[in-house]
């Protein structure tokens, strides 16, 4: 189904959000990582309704987060000294990191940007200028990829690239942003013409399992993670309207920060608590009508409103979309 009146689509059957842009070369790909800045994953939503880079401490619990993908692959695998590639390992901080929490692997990695290559090789890694098309592969243990395959308009393409790294019996662990859950408004945050796919749950596990994969996956924050092996599985289709669910979801995130940023500058005056009751009663989701009550709440109890936003956070814990919070 269309996003608005623009070259955007929600897939029916997948619900993978992509620009219906011509497949961009290769090298472009992973050129995007460099001038598209940090992934989606990497953003939050301040408290005035405005989206910036996340703080150290997120970005840290998410490099953790990206080990403890890792070891769930070493955990399943067979090997005793398991051989790791990372794909587009950027300045080499996680391979660095996973060497000094798993001793033993046999590292190494890609990356065509020169820059970062470098970086990476100053850590004391074996990292390699190419890409994953370009290796002929077929001998890792681990094949290990974040950050990258919603900048490929081809997500399919790209896994199989990477599922032909691997050994028969090896792992796959991704890493890539949930569109569904990550901070911002549709435009520019969510669909970034650097990033052209955007990947929810559903989407990856479809793509995985085109791609002849058998995807583990789970979410931390606004970041999917998955182990996979090969294997013949069948995606289960969405249900009948979850795309235009998901398409919905969009807006109304678009008009809850919108909302939001007003509170913020003038505080919770009695025009805006108007507009807020009716955005609040014309929400289509639980989900943004419980996060539209929570922001109005916090702006009322910044604003010294403690009784409206008593209120307001009851009808959040509520959770119903047709609660009347006139």
């Amino acid at each position: 189904m269309p996003l608005e009146d623009m070259s955007v689509r929600v897939c029916d059957s997948c619900t993978c959000v992509f620009f219906g842009a011509t497949v961009p070369r290769i090298e472009d790909c992973y050129r995007a990582r460099v001038w598209g800045g940090p992934p989606r994953a990497e953003f939050v939503e301040r408290d005035d309704g405005s989206i910036g880079r996340a703080p150290p401490e997120v970005r840290s619990a998410r490099n953790a987060a990206k080990l403890h993908a890792l070891r769930g692959a070493l955990r399943r695998g067979a090997a005793l000294s398991a051989s790791v590639l990372e794909v587009g390992c950027r300045d080499g901080e996680f391979s660095s990191a996973a060497r000094e929490r798993f001793r033993g692997l046999e590292l190494a990695a890609l990356e065509p940007w020169l820059p970062w290559r470098d970086e990476a090789a100053a850590r004391g890694l074996s990292v390699t200028p190419s890409f994953a098309e370009s290796d002929e592969g077929g001998s890792v243990d681990i094949v290990v990829e974040f950050d990258l395959l919603d900048h490929f308009a081809d997500p399919l393409a790209h896994l199989q690239a990477l599922t032909r790294l691997m050994k028969p019996a090896g792992h796959l662990v991704l890493g890539v942003s949930n569109i569904e859950s990550c901070a911002g408004m549709m435009h520019p945050h969510r669909l970034r013409r650097d990033a052209p796919v955007g990947l929810t749950r559903r989407a990856l596990r479809a793509a995985c399992a085109a791609a002849g994969l058998d995807a583990q996956i789970w979410e931390d924050g606004p970041t999917l993670f998955a182990v996979c092996e090969r294997g013949e599985v069948a995606p289960e289709p969405a249900m009948p309207g979850e795309a235009a669910a998901l398409a919905l979801t969009f807006a109304e995130n678009d008009g809850r920060l919108l909302l939001k940023r007003v509170l913020a500058e003038h505080g919770p005056t009695q025009a805006a608590l108007r507009v807020a009751a009716v955005a609040a009663g014309g929400c289509g989701t639980a989900r943004c009508y419980t996060a539209l009550c929570r922001d109005v709440a916090a702006a009322c109890q910044r604003g010294g409103r403690e009784d409206l936003a008593a209120q307001w956070s009851a009808h959040a814990d509520e959770g119903r979309a047709s609660q009347n919070v006139a």
